[in-house]
């Protein structure tokens, strides 16, 4: 009797798919009116504060960068458990 072929898909046969491509969605969506908000902004956040756009966008840029060290620490602090320190 011949072994059963090695199936090469990443989800499991008949496994649903609509909570995936939910996902899919609100994540593009939820990052493209992220994005598109800033440029928006951009200019009100300029005439209001005086800064260059340049400015803003660099502190966006800061933002960003500052929530990713933080939620790398933090993920980091709750994959070892509550009781490690």
């Amino acid at each position: 009797m011949p072994a059963p072929a090695i199936s090469r898909t990443l989800a499991a046969e008949g496994a649903p798919r609509s909570g995936l491509a939910a996902l899919c969605i609100t994540q593009t969506t939820g990052w493209g009116v992220l994005y598109y908000a800033l440029i928006a902004a951009v200019r009100p956040i300029s005439d209001d504060t005086g800064w260059l756009g340049t400015y803003t966008n660099m502190t966006y840029a800061m933002a960003a960068a500052t929530g990713t060290a933080a939620l790398i620490a933090v993920a980091g602090r709750f994959s070892r458990g509550p009781h490690a320190r």
